[in-house]
């Protein structure tokens, strides 16, 4: 997989015209969604037997007409033969006269010498820093959702709704793009993203209160999450087209699917880690107390509710661990306040690195 990847990433430089290449990113897009349509809504509507006997069957039966092991085993062939008919199908291009074929040491050497640009270096610190602002409403509201009161169910069948959205706005986005300034719809995207965290954060806020309300009622609370999540879908491709449109116009065509997997790479840590960081310290910074029946504080000694011996300890002198500040509200101000910051400190930076030349991202180029 990893390899198929690296190669795929190749082909989008070479495979494409100049003038083409940036749709690469919207091929990578459209793909991904696709398939992960396939993937999750696919396999949930096959296994699930109500599913199956609702829709796809004259006669009931107790089970899914598909199994997981049997999902994976038909997908797997699949993609052997695919793998298989590309090997034996798809001609490359003949190599020019002048172009030299590297090793995989050459290529490492290459690619190392390539991570000591100052180009590649400040994109890179870009890169890992630029989804701190998003992080409390993309790893931790749809939990909130679920622990004040929202099945995790109903969660589950809205995600779905929005994944043909995630077709149709990458191909909308790739038409604003202007090829030669790629991560100017990058700048904009930015402010709605942060938007939509706070969007985000009104939604868990109002969570209890919508649940509290009869069934009948929730429809306009989901409506709500369905149009704060179109919302997301909006801002999070005006990021990652463009993104992926200034990686294909500035990977060296020589160590083409090692440069565009390195940019990918340095892409996911940036936000994986703040991600993970959010939902390793969301209930450090959340505050509880142990509460009565009629919310006055019970006199056992403590009252934070901040291990599990204090948790027992309230329980047992008959009151309840109530949330009085949730850890949440308080990650969301402070990736507001660092997502603005990051955007006025990167703003021109990004400008620049956009209109470097060429060959400020190559090793042993000539100014172009």
């Amino acid at each position: 997989m990893a390899t198929q990847d690296i190669a795929v990433d190749g082909w989008a430089i070479t495979m494409l015209s100049k003038k083409n290449v940036g749709h690469a990113s919207t091929c990578n897009t459209v793909g991904q969604t696709v398939g992960y349509f396939v993937a999750y809504v696919g396999f949930l509507a096959l296994n699930d037997p109500a599913t199956c006997n609702s829709y796809l069957r004259t006669e009931p039966e107790d089970e899914g007409m598909v199994s997981l092991p049997g999902f994976m085993r038909f997908w797997g062939w699949i993609m052997f033969f695919t793998t298989l008919g590309v090997w034996m199908f798809k001609r490359e291009k003949p190599e020019d006269e002048g172009s030299e074929r590297l090793t995989i040491a050459q290529t490492y050497a290459q690619m190392y010498s390539v991570l000591r640009l100052p180009s590649v270096v400040s994109l890179s610190v870009v890169l890992l820093t630029s989804k701190i602002g998003f992080a409390a409403a993309e790893s931790v509201a749809s939990l909130k959702l679920v622990e004040y009161g929202m099945k995790k169910e109903k969660l589950a069948l809205l995600t779905p709704i929005l994944i043909p959205l995630g077709i149709v706005i990458p191909v909308m986005v790739s038409r604003w793009i202007k090829p030669s300034q790629p991560l100017n719809l990058f700048l904009w995207g930015y402010p709605v993203r942060l938007t939509v965290g706070l969007l985000y954060a009104g939604l868990v806020y109002v969570t209890p209160m919508a649940m509290a309300q009869e069934e009948s009622s929730h429809f306009i609370f989901y409506g709500m999450i369905l149009l704060i999540g179109a919302l997301h879908e909006v801002a999070a491709n005006m990021m990652y087209v463009p993104q992926m449109a200034f990686y294909a116009r500035i990977s060296d065509p020589s160590i083409g699917g090692t440069y565009m997997t390195f940019l990918n790479t340095v892409t996911n840590l940036g936000s994986k880690w703040p991600n993970s960081l959010s939902l390793a310290i969301v209930d450090r910074l959340t505050t509880r107390e142990c509460l009565a029946g009629s919310n006055e504080i019970l006199d056992i000694g403590s009252r934070t509710c901040s291990d599990a011996e204090e948790r027992k300890a309230c329980v047992d002198a008959g009151g309840e661990c109530l949330i009085v500040r949730d850890g949440f509200y308080v990650e969301s101000v402070i990736c507001l306040v660092i997502g603005v910051a990051w955007l006025l400190f990167f703003y021109r930076r990004i400008q620049l690195l956009q209109n470097l030349k060429i060959h400020k991202w190559r090793v042993n180029a000539t100014a172009e």
